[in-house]
């Protein structure tokens, strides 16, 4: 049986989210950890479990983590991510295709040690492996 490597979900999505907000106007940063010093407006990508659906499919579950400076502005910022991540099945995000999205909801969070309103959208992104 031939082996197949995964793609690193949250490079791929980092990519691929960063360049269609920015294409929507958006100025938010997104990156798989908070930059020092903080951006007005993130997104975090977090991989944070999953499955491996067979040899050739990984289903990773990843959390969106989108913060502003008020309530308001993380909800609209999640929003605008949760929408634009339902887009990604059937293409390719950054170089990995993309099969499925399943929402899994979005969840007011505030960053307590922050101190700032943070917003999680959680989804399942269905992405097929390339042989080894």
């Amino acid at each position: 049986m031939e082996a197949f490597a995964f793609p690193d979900i949250e490079a791929e999505l980092v990519a691929w989210l960063a360049s269609k907000l920015a294409g929507l106007g958006s100025e938010a940063v997104v990156a798989t950890k908070v930059p020092n010093p903080r951006p007005v407006e993130g997104v975090r990508v977090a991989r944070v479990g999953g499955i491996q659906v067979n040899v050739i499919t990984d289903e990773p579950r990843i959390v969106l983590e989108c913060y502003a400076a008020t309530a308001p502005d993380a909800a609209a910022l999640a929003r605008m991510v949760r929408a634009v991540l339902a887009t990604a099945a059937g293409g390719v995000l950054s170089t990995a295709w993309c099969d499925r999205v399943r929402d899994l909801g979005m969840a007011f969070l505030p960053d307590l040690e922050a101190d700032l309103p943070r917003y999680l959208v959680t989804a399942e992104v269905r992405v097929r492996g390339t042989p080894l």
